[in-house]
């Protein structure tokens, strides 16, 4: 499925602009023991204005701080956002409540809370990446999902991968992180599907959604 994406964004790229010079990266996380939800873990990077590659001023790091995580906390603990060349790269949000979709809209209140500060909102996400406890990969999917629309996360909604694997502390077993772009002249940010294949682009980078069940058990 993420060679039929990578096909057809070639093929989209070859009906634009001639003078495109593309390279296609395709990395493949497949059968990890580790993490048994998980069958492929995709990225593609492109660099072309055929998917909205614009120019901006360009940082290499730049922390992000926010009114419930100050600066200088980066100092002591870690930093909730780092800004780097035209993204915002989010760490990992934690939250515990009475259910699944009051966490979700929880982390994701302090999702919006990070983009805000890098200059960004939830309509600039493009990827996120959520932890969810084992046998719990579709509920916490559809929760994130309702969350974010509910925040009012604009379309195209960012690739969202669930794996069933312990967070950063057991006992928030539901967390995600997530990477915005910078909004920037000429910015476009682009849905790609292909069969389960879906993917997001902005700025010359496709962020593929990895999605499937367990991948076959090795022996011997």
């Amino acid at each position: 499925a993420a060679r039929a994406v990578a096909s057809a964004i070639e093929g989209r790229i070859a009906g634009g602009s001639k003078r495109c010079a593309t390279r296609l990266n395709l990395s493949v996380l497949a059968m990890v023991p580790r993490f048994p939800r998980l069958s492929c873990a995709l990225l593609c990077a492109t660099s072309c204005s055929a998917i909205g590659h614009a120019r901006i001023d360009d940082v290499a790091k730049q922390v992000v701080s926010t009114s419930w995580w100050p600066p200088g906390t980066e100092k002591k603990a870690e930093s909730v956002g780092i800004i780097s060349h035209g993204f915002v790269y989010m760490t990992a949000m934690m939250e515990a409540n009475a259910t699944v979709l009051a966490t979700a809209q929880a982390e994701i209140s302090d999702v919006r809370d990070i983009a805000i500060a890098a200059g960004a909102d939830l309509n600039y996400l493009v990827d996120c990446l959520a932890n969810a406890p084992p046998g719990g990969a579709s509920d916490v999917r559809t929760a994130f999902q309702k969350a974010l629309f509910a925040a009012g996360a604009g379309l195209p909604m960012p690739a969202l991968t669930v794996i069933e694997a312990p967070g950063e502390f057991a006992f928030f077993n539901v967390s995600i992180s997530c990477v915005a772009v910078l909004p920037g002249p000429g910015l476009r940010r682009m849905a790609l599907r292909q069969g389960p294949a879906y993917g997001v682009a902005a700025r010359g980078l496709l962020h593929f959604q990895a999605v499937g069940g367990a991948p076959p058990q090795l022996s011997g």
